[in-house]
């Protein structure tokens, strides 16, 4: 009788350890789609920024270009 409760205790332990090695996979497997996913959209962020400072960059530059057309209009004006 007492080699039936040893032989529980090993196998239930058996399972616990099984069932944690398990978990702690899964766990791995999330963590690397966590990963995978982070480092997608940190790529987008990345590309998504520059591409926003170049549209900043350009338009500040044609707004400038309008504001001196609108200078060398006004004095032309002013002029006459």
């Amino acid at each position: 009788m007492c080699l039936g409760y040893q032989l529980k205790g090993i196998m239930l332990s058996y399972l616990l350890s099984t069932r944690q090695e398990h978990e702690l996979i899964e766990a791995n497997n999330k963590m690397k789609i966590v990963d995978d996913n982070l480092g997608s959209i940190e790529k987008e962020f990345f590309a998504t920024k520059e591409r926003l400072k170049k549209e900043i960059k350009e338009t500040k530059e044609l707004s400038k270009d309008k504001e001196e057309k609108w200078a060398r209009d006004r004095k032309t004006f002013t002029d006459e």
